[in-house]
């Protein structure tokens, strides 16, 4: 075998076109599927990084009639009942997450600023749960309960604020935390979690703080977050079905009236999440399409290598017939072209790997934010394993095509196809026509797929907002310290910030309001005329410059003005479509509806605006005047001058630390960043998918073009006779032609129905678009069959300047 191994690299480095087409080839259908196995691993067959994870679970408050909704947080009580009445739990503990409320938002205090961390507030046995040990010092312990308040730093944070210094663990910092009752605390720090610990994703959390037991209220409403460890042997299901039966019992005891207890009864349930199943279950579409993309970008690579070796075996007919009749055994000769194949498989499994861990960067860097443990994505062991697989199945096809070709010719018609007296062996052609269809109907595939995702990204990044602000900053502050619970310190700080954030040079506007598209709180208000019908609505609560600002377009009315001020008359305004749901086709313009029992004026009615999702429809709003409604939320909103916005951040962050050093400044960035990170799931799966069908295209191209032109080669005798005996060129070309588009127009057909028949799968991925869009079909049929003509010309062009006579002279 070392002998046919040696043999076959001397035999590919005579024939360097060959060798390099064909590792190519290859090359781009490992590394591809390399790639994206690495997202695989990472997102979806990694283990998470606790011990024995699969037996670990979340457990949630739901509806038993709606189980895409069991997704409630816990009340206390929830938590004293289920961890008393249980068989099937061996251990369980209690998180306040800075996800569910602001009591985890903790605050930093340090000479340059102050920091707003992600925070967590955890029972002493949170990590033992999990079996994570510290990287740096300890864990919590249950001897925390009693003593002092302690914690535990994540490594970003230890790395990020304290520059990594050793020195932290035994030091006490001072954080502000609480609702309600905000006070400073020293903790006391005992540990650095190892660097690959998370708990949260996207956003880590950044320290963990303890939480005596003896902190649970039973009364606590939508507050706590619980996680268990099922015992031995005990199923997610086993467990759910358990803790159902106590949710019941627990609404027996709330007191509901009688009309309506059954009913309450009967909804009431518990959700038993695992805790992989809990990550992965948003993103395992997007990732398992990607993966199925790359697979059939594999396939057309090893049927492409299929078409390239047949070729060149094709080629040694003479050589293999005369090692056959010179005494070489089938066997031997199978060994060697199986030696050639591994050669190939290696040199461009190799080359593929490569790729793939160099381009590993660029993958992570563009990953959108939304996918859990995009960050861990890399080479190891299992990685290369796949590689490995991927490249001995292309090894088989690399050797046991030629294989089969060589045994199924006998020696005499090898010699005399080799030496030009009969033409190209037909049922060789006609398995070449097949895989070309084959081909053909898999590209087509990947274009619809490529050309529905992009479509709709497209149309996502043109759908109309309500909202302009392209280039605007925005930064995020809560002002929940005990200073602003005065009556009028909110608003007071407002004016003198916006005061001062207008004096920053480079600050063009300025305005403060209570939600920024695509991210932060969206308060949900019912209200109605006095006496009248309510109607949910999202308030918003502004200052008088914001829709300029925002460019949000005014319908009917007027804005905000200064002369809008607490003593006032109470004024909103309404979005279309909430004046609307009130008034029908009249105009909302001089009526009142009751809020906290005052009658407010309709002054004025503005666009809907899409604020939660850019494919979601925009929800029904009114805005109040930040004057009337002052908020405890303060987003930031500031348009700088063209070229100035790192300086504006800068003098914006000094502004707000002269007007109060210890007020936090939260999520600096720009609008555009947001709305980009909004889609960025999307847009990332559609590009890859159109890269990978831009891929399968070219390598279709290339194997049709080779396949045409080899038919040219092999039937040159054919055409030379078929001129000889008066065939005109026209026709000539229409033979050419016609072998070539049968497969293709095979394949269209077939890819078509495969695709029409699997369109339900994007589905979900798409927006404004349906997965069986005619246009879409039809111009991914027209652009294979437009691309295949062309790829067939230069042959059937070559095959009308044969020269009959020479052709058959040479013979």
């Amino acid at each position: 075998m070392l002998f046919d191994l040696r043999h076959a690299c001397r035999l590919l480095v005579r024939v360097p076109g060959f060798t390099t087409a064909a590792v190519l080839i290859l090359a781009l259908g490992i590394g591809a599927n390399t790639a994206v196995f690495t997202i695989v691993r990472a997102v979806l067959l990694r283990p998470l990084p606790y011990h024995e994870p699969d037996r670990l679970v979340y457990l949630w408050n739901g509806l038993e009639t709606r189980p895409g909704n069991q997704h409630g947080i816990l009340t206390g009580r929830h938590l004293v009942e289920y961890s008393t009445r249980n068989a099937t739990l061996d251990s369980f503990a209690v998180v306040k997450s800075w996800e569910s409320g602001l009591d985890a938002r903790i605050d930093l205090y340090r000479p340059d600023g102050a920091d707003r961390l992600r925070g967590a507030f955890v029972t002493p046995n949170f990590f033992d749960l999990l079996g994570v040990k510290a990287a740096l010092g300890r864990t919590l312990v249950q001897s925390d309960d009693a003593g002092d308040p302690v914690v535990v730093l994540s490594d970003a944070l230890w790395r990020r604020r304290f520059g990594a210094d050793l020195a932290i663990i035994g030091q006490r910092l001072s954080l502000v935390a609480g609702r309600v009752d905000r006070a400073t605390t020293s903790y006391l720090v005992v540990g650095i979690l190892p660097e690959g610990f998370r708990f949260t994703y996207p956003d880590d959390t950044e320290l963990y703080a303890l939480w005596p037991w003896s902190g649970i209220h039973p009364n606590r409403a939508l507050e706590y977050q619980m996680i268990a460890r099922l015992k031995p042997g005990v199923t997610a299901g086993q467990a759910q079905a358990e803790l159902t039966a106590v949710a019941k019992d627990i609404v027996r005891g709330y007191g509901i009236p009688t009309q309506f207890r059954e009913a309450a009864i009967a909804r009431a349930a518990a959700l038993v999440e695992p805790m992989p199943e809990h990550l992965k279950r948003e993103v395992r579409p997007g990732v398992l399409l990607l993966a199925a993309v790359a697979g059939l970008v594999l396939l057309i690579g090893c049927v492409n290598l299929g078409l390239l070796v047949m070729a060149r075996t094709v080629d040694r007919g003479r050589e293999l017939a005369v090692r056959s009749a010179l005494g070489a055994a089938p066997r031997q000769i199978v060994r060697q072209l199986i030696a050639e194949g591994a050669t190939l498989g290696l040199a461009g499994g190799a080359v593929g790997t490569l790729a793939a861990a160099v381009l590993l960067p660029v993958l992570r860097s563009i990953m959108p934010p939304v996918v859990p443990r995009g960050s861990e994505i890399g080479i190891d062991w299992q990685v290369l394993a796949f590689a490995i697989g991927a490249t001995a199945i292309t090894t088989l096809v690399c050797g046991l095509t030629p294989a089969w070709l060589a045994l199924r010719r006998d020696v005499q018609s090898a010699l005399r196809q080799a030496s030009g007296t009969a033409t190209a062996d037909r049922a060789l052609s006609k398995s070449r026509s097949l895989v070309v269809g084959v081909q053909v109907a898999v590209v087509l595939i990947l274009l619809v797929g490529a050309s529905l995702l992009l479509k709709s990204f497209w149309r996502m990044q043109h759908v109309d907002l309500g909202f302009n602000a392209r280039g605007i900053i925005t930064m995020e502050m809560r002002l929940i310290s005990a200073n602003y619970r005065q009556p009028g310190r909110i608003a007071a700080f407002e004016q003198d910030l916006l005061a001062r954030v207008r004096e920053v040079p480079g600050v063009e506007q300025a305005s403060l309001t209570t939600a920024v598209p695509m991210r932060g709180v969206d308060f949900l208000w019912v209200v109605g005329p006095k006496g009248g019908r309510t109607r949910p609505g999202n308030m918003r609560s502004v200052d008088p410059d914001y829709f300029r600002l925002m460019r949000v377009p005014l319908r009917a009315g007027r804005l905000f003005t200064r002369t809008d001020t607490a003593a006032s008359q109470k004024v909103m305004i309404v979005s279309e479509s909430y004046g609307r749901s009130h008034f029908g086709s009249q105009s909302a313009l001089g009526r009142a509806l009751d809020i906290d029992g005052n009658q407010t004026e309709i002054v004025g009615v503005v666009g809907d605006v899409r604020m939660v999702d850019v494919t979601r429809d925009a929800a029904p709003a009114f805005y109040l005047p930040r004057s009337q409604q002052p908020n405890e939320l303060l987003c930031l909103l500031v348009s700088p001058a063209a070229g100035a916005g790192a300086r504006v951040v800068a003098g914006v962050r000094a502004a707000i630390q002269s007007l109060d050093p210890e007020q936090p400044v939260e999520g600096i960035t720009t609008i555009d960043a947001i709305l980009a990170q909004s889609t960025s799931e999307k847009r990332f799966y559609a590009l890859a998918t159109g890269a990978f069908a831009g891929v399968a295209l070219l390598l279709a191209v290339a194997g049709l073009f080779g396949v045409v032109s080899r038919s040219v080669t092999e039937r040159r005798r054919e055409i030379a006779i078929r001129m000889a005996l008066g065939a005109d060129r026209l026709r000539l070309q229409r033979l050419v032609f016609g072998y070539g588009l049968t497969p293709v127009i095979a394949g269209i057909v077939l890819g078509l129905a495969t695709a029409l028949a699997g369109s339900r799968v994007l589905r979900g991925f798409l927006f404004e678009i349906g997965p069986t869009d005619p246009a879409t079909y039809v111009g991914a049929a027209a652009l294979v069959a437009l691309v295949a003509t062309a790829a067939c010309y230069l042959p059937a062009r070559r095959a009308i300047r044969i020269e009959p006579m020479a052709v058959l002279k040479s013979e």
